[in-house]
């Protein structure tokens, strides 16, 4: 088995999560933009892609999904919907 490629893949899907994650993200009024939105989230990609943060966003991951669903309130758990260069309190997952 070739690990460079499960790495490559796997970093690449981290990116493509982190990226999407970006651009669905609610922004203040100076950064809601579409060329400074698609910034951020480019970058926010880079950060998901990047495998030090990889295991960081996760462990973020998995506690959004089990707020999600043990219905928990998102409100005291606002950490957990922010990410690095934006924050997505509009999005589940």
């Amino acid at each position: 088995m070739n690990y460079n490629k499960i790495l490559m893949y796997s970093s690449g899907a981290a990116f493509t999560y982190g990226f999407l994650r970006g651009m669905n993200a609610s922004y203040e009024a100076p950064h809601d933009v579409i060329g400074t939105k698609a910034c951020l989230a480019f970058m926010n990609g880079i950060t998901y892609a990047i495998p030090p943060y990889t295991p960081f966003y996760i462990v973020k991951l998995i506690n959004r999904i089990d707020i999600k669903m043990t219905g928990k309130d998102p409100s005291k758990h606002m950490n957990d919907y922010e990410d690095m260069f934006c924050k997505n309190y509009n999005v589940v997952f």
